[in-house]
């Protein structure tokens, strides 16, 4: 009975230690979800999918990914003028005007007519 009881009491720690281990990692994986760059929480999502939440972890890095491409792509937006315009505010870039013109036009926002027009302003602008 002895040799038992050790055993049940050893198996019983390991447990217990090994379940303190996910609520550590978890609690410095969310830390890093509200406050970290994007790299650390790809490394933290890693960690997460592994010894946390493999769910978590994996929307952790879709998270992080979602966050990276759209803090590298400039938001691009049409104002009523027809001005075309980034968020770096680079409005004399001609050649960029008509890169965004021509996705438009191939997305079927603009019709023919409007972009045939502004395709000759902004070439008359180079």
């Amino acid at each position: 009975m002895k040799t038992a009881a050790k055993v049940f009491l050893i198996i019983g720690m390991i447990v217990q230690g090994i379940l303190i281990f996910p609520l550590v990692l978890g609690l410095f994986a969310l830390d890093k979800l509200e406050n970290g760059n994007k790299d650390q929480m790809t490394t933290w999502g890693i960690i997460s999918i592994f010894f946390v939440s493999t769910l978590g972890g994996i929307f952790m890095l879709i998270y992080a990914n979602d966050e990276k491409q759209a803090s590298s792509e400039p938001q691009r937006s049409y104002e009523q003028s027809g001005q075309f315009t980034t968020s770096s505010g680079n409005r004399d870039d001609a050649v960029t005007k008509l890169k965004e013109l021509k996705d438009l036009y191939d997305q079927g926002i603009l019709d023919e007519t409007t972009y045939q027009e502004k395709k000759q302003k902004y070439l008359a602008d180079l």
